[in-house]
């Protein structure tokens, strides 16, 4: 499936246009996070206690802001659209998802291994704690994909072909 929807960068976005004209310097502050949705919130306050920025423009960014908002819940919803239509078509062309297993058992295996350098072993430093840290989301990721909503989609899926 292609996506329609193409993810702009954020200077690209009528938001990220706006903050680049009528608020510079938080833009400068905070551009190398947004968009971040945290961030948004924090722009928002910082926008709202700008004596510098006038009613208007603070107006125009709420505007702005809530657009931007939901074009990224649109990116998201067809995110998982499209992840959902994959479990369908696998549904219908194989009676197992191979690749489910396979990228389960890696992430597995990864995960295991974590756990016994951490027990086992004496491991310290930060590059050990971000490769724990990275393993253990992507073990949450494939799990909340493959056993998750979209599992339980294609499971329904697999049930009603049949």
């Amino acid at each position: 499936m292609v996506n329609h929807m193409e993810k702009k960068p954020f200077k690209d976005t009528k938001l990220g246009q706006f903050l680049s004209n009528k608020a510079p310097k938080i833009l400068d502050i905070v551009g190398d996070l947004l968009p971040d949705q945290g961030v948004i919130g924090i722009v928002k306050r910082l926008i709202s206690s700008d004596p510098e920025i006038p009613e208007a423009d603070r107006l125009e960014y709420e505007k702005l802001s809530m657009e931007f908002e939901k074009d990224v819940f649109a990116l998201e919803s067809e995110d998982r659209k499209s992840a959902r239509l994959r479990e369908v078509e696998v549904a219908k062309t194989t009676k197992h998802d191979f690749l489910m297993y396979v990228v389960g058992g890696v992430v597995l295996l990864a995960f295991l291994l974590v756990v016994y350098a951490s027990v086992f072993m004496d491991v310290k430093g930060d590059t050990f704690v971000r490769t724990s840290t990275m393993v253990e989301q992507l073990c949450i990721a494939i799990v909340f994909y493959y056993y998750g909503s979209s599992k339980s989609s294609a499971d329904k899926t697999k049930l009603l072909g049949q």
